[in-house]
């Protein structure tokens, strides 16, 4: 029987946590860092893009891409 461990992510993967202390997401590719944090805190919470931007549109957030960034610094 093999004990290897399951992460929520593979390798290269963006995913977004949010902070304890700012309440703010903060956004992270998955690597070998993300798998030692996670095994330190397996209960730590992680989103996908997706559901980022359901919170965000819930809360009133309003969400700029990149590309309508652009053409407002265009203008």
């Amino acid at each position: 029987m093999t004990n290897e461990k399951t992460y929520p992510f593979k390798e290269g993967d963006g995913y977004w946590i949010l902070t304890e202390s700012t309440s703010e997401f903060v956004w992270s590719c998955w690597d070998d860092i993300s798998e030692e944090m996670h095994d330190e805190n397996p209960d730590r919470q992680y989103f996908t893009d997706g559901e980022v931007l359901d919170i965000g549109r819930v809360n009133g957030i309003k969400i700029q891409t990149n590309a309508e960034l652009r053409s407002i610094q265009s203008l």
